[in-house]
């Protein structure tokens, strides 16, 4: 379920959510695909957020008068390509994305490339399998080696197994939240 205040978190998990941005968002907090989620609840609990979206659809979506969010910058950009210096993120926010990194865009391209669905669908999904490891190399690349990554589920629902098998590859899952449908991670850049 969608919540308005923090899009793919679980209502229960706000509580958890909101403890661990208070914990880590005390540097620069780099919100990944935050699409058109309003950032002001995240924004009243971290010293400074990234609203970074392909579509800047946060920023196009909501009107702030100018005080309200002197924390936040709104950046366009695909998240497989982040134009951050190397180290330099202290959080990650990954929340929905990990599940759902292909722009819709792209996916549209492989149904007119392949008009068979079935082989439409095998390329997308490897598609999709490269996309996933080039976000996950970004993040390590930007985060800084204290720092700290949140990551949830999206709508495409990728089991907590397979998430947290890939996501050991590069971080020491540190804490899981989770529910029938939706899980919160916490993890580290392994060192």
């Amino acid at each position: 379920m969608l919540t308005e205040k923090y899009g793919h978190i679980e209502e229960e998990h706000i509580p958890i959510f909101e403890s661990l941005l208070k914990k880590y968002g005390y540097g620069i907090v780099l919100d990944l695909g935050c699409g058109d989620i309003n950032p002001k609840g995240k924004s009243k609990l971290v010293n400074i957020l990234i609203e970074f979206d392909i579509r800047n659809s946060a920023k196009k979506y909501f009107s702030f008068s100018p005080n309200s969010l002197k924390n936040t910058s709104f950046i366009q950009g695909d998240v497989r390509k982040q134009p951050f210096a190397n180290l330099s993120i202290d959080l990650i926010l990954m929340l929905g994305i990990y599940g759902d990194c292909v722009p819709y865009a792209e996916g549209a391209e492989y149904v007119k490339k392949f008009p068979d669905i079935s082989q439409s669908l095998t390329e997308f999904k490897k598609q999709f399998k490269v996309s996933q490891e080039k976000l996950l190399a970004e993040t390590v690349r930007v985060l800084k080696k204290e720092g700290n990554i949140i990551v949830s589920n999206s709508i495409i629902r990728q089991p907590i197994e397979e998430t947290i098998k890939k996501f050991s590859d590069y971080y020491d899952i540190t804490e899981v939240y989770s529910t029938d449908e939706r899980y919160l991670l916490l993890g580290r850049v392994i060192k």
